[in-house]
This record gives C-alpha cells, structure tokens and sequence, in this order.
C-alpha cells in the first residue's frame, strides 16, 4: 500500500507542477489540430513526465528498501526509456514524423530482449513455439510486440481517461496474476505504475486538464508490453494466451487499423484518422444525441464516451483474469472479442447502432444540465 499512495503522490503534484508550468511554456500545450483532436482549448500534453518522475522516484524507494528484485525495475525503467523520450521530443517539438518514431522503438525494443529476457519463446501453438525457438524469429516478433504494443496505447489515447483507465485495468490483471503465482517482483512494479497513472488521471477524467502524451504512451504500452511478456516468461503455469486476451482491445484497434488503411482506403497505415472505435463512439453515439456544441459541453462528451469504451474493452480483461491458465478459453474469448468488435464497427460506421445504447433523454438532459 505505501508505494502505491507513495507512487500517487509523486505522479499527482508532478502534475499540478506540469499544468502549472502549460501557461508559460507553449512548447508543451497540445492544440485542436488534427483529426484526432477532440478537445476545447490549450492543454498541456507531457503528463507522461509525472508518470516518469513517479517510477524513477519508485526505483529509488525499491533500491533503499532493498526489495526483491529492487534490480528488475530499474532494468525496465531504462528499457522504457528510449521510448519516453522520443514521445517526449515529439510532444514537445511535434515535429518527428510517425514512421520515424516507430523505427527509432523498433530499435529500442531489442533491448529488454537482452536485458531482462522479455522474448516471446512460447505460445502453446507446436508449430510457432517451434519457430519461436530460433532466437532470430522471437527477436523479430518480441520486437514487433513491444514497439507495437507502445503505439496501440497512443492510438487508443483519444479521448479523457480512456487510455488511462484500460492501461490500469492491465497493470490490474497483470499485478492480480503475479500476486496470485508469487511473483512479488512484478506486482510490486504494477502496484508502483497504478499509483503513478491514478495520480494523472485525477486530472486528465473528467476534466482533460492535462494530456498522457505520446511520451507518457509510449512509456506505459512498453511497460505493460514487458510486464507482460515477463510474467509470462517467469511463470510457466501461466499461459501465454492471457495477456494475449488481457490486451486484446488495443492489440485488435492496431491490426484492425491497419488494415482498413492500407487495404481498404489504400493509404498510409500510419496515418492518423477520426475513424478509430472511439472516435465513432463519440461521434455516433455520445454527441448524436446531444445538440450543444460549447466547451464545457464537449468535454462532458469526451469523457462520457470513455465509459462505453471501457466497458466494452473490459470483459476480456475480467474473462483473461478469470482463467488465466485455461488456453482454450482464452484463444476462444480472444476471437470472440475480435468478431464482436467487427460487428460493434460496423453497426457504427453504418448508422445501425442498436437503440438501447444512446442515452435516453432524462440522462441527457442530466449530462448537459448537471446540478
């Protein structure tokens, strides 16, 4: 409990330090710019710095205590931090293209295969863990993994709380599994980042006064991506289905983005767009019934929006949790969740959104008259 409260502390006045600073320096505002830009006014976009300050604050304490493994997170501390600083340099200067920034963590991946044996070498498949045992083939896709699952959470940062919250209900399942098997080390180290992330989502949901940030993306995807390899790893009564399950809805939001840009609008993969599952929730569901268009207005939108999302994206979680060992029922949930995503997407990009999920009138006047 005191590196979690510890973890919050740290993370919450490192922001109030951060948006105080937003009002001189406009170098770390983020503006309505883009289409994916769905907020009012200037905000500052490093909210990633405090969830930094709060783990290096957090390796320290681990180092003075000497904890078990107090070694293990300092590792991951410098693992993840090529991409921090590169999401940082680009919140800062906005100026480094996005397949830049995917090569440059590409690279930066090849580290924790090294330095703490975060390699993908089992998958409960003969036939891939066979592959996998060739050090170049699990290289390559530890690589792809780790640098891809670092971008799905800036993808998925669309919207107040959003990727915050999911980040936090993975460091959740990840911490609950490794208390669960003994694996202290690493839930010490989930218990440090959801202090840290509660510390920012304090002001990030539902006010959206400060941003995550590419740097702060960046910095928690790898986190989690290595959190997650490494229980694995570590465990072998865990099955290497669970996080698969676990970070599904992310992992899903990226292939799935993939392909609808390069196959079907034959454009670049890596162009942003408004077209990610949240950004039609917003669009279709929250403002659809809803005719005010001032500021405040906006940001309740966004913020509401969050919820559908975080329900949606929630059940593989609770079911990755559930039967964390069980590799049937997680490959089974995992396509079950890729086929109702598909289903949900369509209905969304068709106009056909079931009925019973817009808001019924006496909620949506609650929502744009709040006592």
């Amino acid at each position: 409990m005191r590196i979690f409260i510890f973890s919050f502390c740290v993370s919450f006045f490192t922001c109030l330090i951060i948006i105080r600073l937003g009002k001189q320096n406009r170098a770390i505002l983020d503006f309505n710019l883009g289409p994916q830009k769905v907020h009012i006014g200037k905000i500052p976009r490093i909210g990633g710095v405090a969830v930094e300050v709060a783990l290096i604050t957090m390796g320290v304490f681990f180092l003075i205590e000497k904890r078990p493994n107090y070694d293990l997170i300092w590792k991951i501390i410098l693992c993840s931090l090529p991409f921090f600083i590169i999401g940082l340099i680009e919140d800062v200067t906005k100026r480094i293209k996005a397949n830049y920034r995917l090569l440059f963590m590409m690279l930066a991946a090849i580290l924790p295969f090294y330095l703490i044996n975060a390699r993908l070498i089992r998958s409960s498949i003969d036939i891939v863990d066979k592959a996998l045992s060739f050090w170049l083939i699990s290289l390559f896709l530890t690589v792809i993994a780790i640098a891809g699952f670092a971008n799905a959470i800036n993808i998925i940062d669309g919207l107040n709380g959003l990727s915050g919250v999911i980040s936090i209900l993975f460091l959740g399942g990840i911490g609950y599994i490794s208390f669960k098997v003994g694996d202290l080390a690493l839930f010490s180290i989930c218990n440090a980042l959801i202090g840290a992330m509660l510390g920012f989502l304090v002001f990030n949901y539902p006010g959206g006064v400060i941003f995550l940030g590419d740097g702060g993306a960046y910095l928690i995807g790898s986190i989690i991506a290595m959190l997650s390899i490494l229980v694995v790893i570590r465990n072998d009564n865990i099955s290497p289905w669970f996080p698969a399950l676990l970070l599904i809805y992310p992992i899903w939001e990226t292939v799935f983005s993939i392909y609808r840009r390069k196959w079907k609008k034959k454009s670049s993969s890596i162009r942003a767009d408004n077209l990610h599952l949240h950004t039609l929730i917003l669009k279709r569901i929250v403002m659809e019934n809803n005719s005010k268009n001032d500021a405040k207005e906006i940001v309740r939108q966004n913020s509401f929006a969050s919820i559908y999302v975080w329900v949606f994206s929630s059940w593989p979680v609770v079911l990755a949790v559930l039967f964390w060992n069980k590799t049937v029922i997680l490959i089974g949930g995992a396509i079950a969740f890729i086929i109702l995503y598909c289903v949900f997407y369509r209905s969304l990009i068709k106009f056909r959104t079931p009925k019973w999920l817009f808001l019924s009138n006496k909620t949506n006047r609650s929502l744009n008259n709040p006592e």
